[in-house]
């Protein structure tokens, strides 16, 4: 489980309840996220007036965050003040004299003005409404100016209303394989297309976290590491991880993948568990039935001080590329029959030699 996460919670961005209870039309938008010792809000309403937000079931009292120039009699310059309304008239708005809001942004476009704001829930100050985070939903009221104004005056019936917002919990679930066949190819497959992708699919829609996905020969050789921070070769649509070897595998081969923990994560971050055996998921390549001709009866592949030579009697026509155990392609020839990897480091390697129709692959280990 993920602490950070699971120690937040938030109302998703959408628009207020209109004064007659519609649940869109009142042009006013709020936000918001909880922590165990903070609330951010992003409150949206009409640039040219005073409007304002409050915590609370009434529009009186209330504590109230507000966007004016004050009132007749008090005026202040117009900005972002910490309020407390104790009547339901312009005389009972009051500005606090601790201001216990941190504004982090203020902002107009096309004729709407946005504040992304922060306080503690509990201020200690008792014109504040202090909040608890074990709360299942957060009390709002707003209001703004009947007409262009920031001079707080009457609203009017028409430009007030009052919402009860449920926080969502948080996602403290970590994502798991959606079922038994979720997996392709599946656990203990056989007869598996060379050139397919590898692909699993979780319980929910994930995204890449760090650590690596590692494809094995059931012999215990890497065949290719993907780091899920770097490689292009691993990606994600929805719940579906799809990943693509660099090369196809090779005929009559059994395998096997690992998971890091932590390569996975869901939305919320939440780890997938990953597996690091031999057996969760392990399946074999098909019979190369369209090749007659086999390596053993042909030999004609040599590695001796770090070359190696190809010995095709008769056939001047023919390309070979080699790849490492991550999978980079470090040796792609044409005709040439000897081939030095002399600034390659030790291990295995994956050649396919390719000359007329038929493609031969094998591995091979550069000491």
């Amino acid at each position: 489980m993920n602490l950070s996460i699971a120690q937040t919670k938030t109302i998703a961005y959408q628009e207020l309840p209109d004064a007659l209870g519609n649940a869109s039309g009142s042009g006013i938008f709020l936000g918001a996220t909880m922590t165990n010792s903070d609330i951010t809000v992003t409150f949206t309403g009409p640039s040219d007036r005073w409007i304002a937000l409050g915590f609370g079931s009434f529009m009186a009292p209330t504590d109230v965050l507000m966007y004016s120039g004050g009132k007749t009699g008090a005026t202040h310059a117009v900005d972002w003040f910490d309020y407390y309304n104790n009547s339901t008239n312009a005389t009972g708005v009051n500005k606090d004299a601790t201001q216990n809001w941190t504004i982090t942004s203020n902002t107009v476009t096309s004729g709407q003005r946005t504040v992304v704001a922060t306080r503690a829930l509990n201020t200690a100050d008792a014109n504040d409404v202090a909040l608890l985070y074990s709360a299942a939903n957060l009390n709002v009221v707003w209001a703004r100016g009947a007409s262009a104004s920031y001079t707080i005056a009457y609203h009017g019936s028409a430009n007030r209303s009052a919402g009860i917002l449920p926080w969502a919990l948080p996602d403290a679930t970590n994502p798991t394989l959606a079922t038994s066949s979720a997996l392709s190819p599946a656990d203990n497959a056989t007869g598996v297309v060379i050139g397919t992708n590898i692909t699993a699919t979780f319980s929910e829609n994930v995204q890449l976290g760090t650590g690596l996905i590692r494809l094995y020969e059931s012999t215990g050789t890497l065949v290719e590491s993907f780091d899920v921070t770097s490689s292009t070769n691993v990606t994600v649509s929805g719940a579906t991880v799809t990943i693509n070897p660099s090369a196809n595998l090779a005929y009559s081969t059994s395998y096997y993948c690992t998971v890091d923990n932590g390569a996975i994560v869901d939305l919320a971050s939440n780890p997938y568990a990953g597996f690091s055996d031999n057996s969760t998921w392990n399946f074999t390549t098909e019979v190369n039935s369209a090749s007659t001709l086999e390596l053993g009866e042909m030999n004609y592949v040599q590695v001796k001080d770090k070359h190696v030579m190809i010995m095709l009697d008769g056939t001047s026509d023919f390309s070979v590329q080699i790849f490492d155990a991550q999978g980079k392609l470090v040796s792609n020839t044409k005709n040439q029959k000897t081939i030095d990897l002399s600034k390659e480091n030790n291990g295995v390697y994956l050649m396919n030699i390719v000359f007329g129709q038929q493609t031969v692959q094998t591995r091979f280990l550069l000491d």
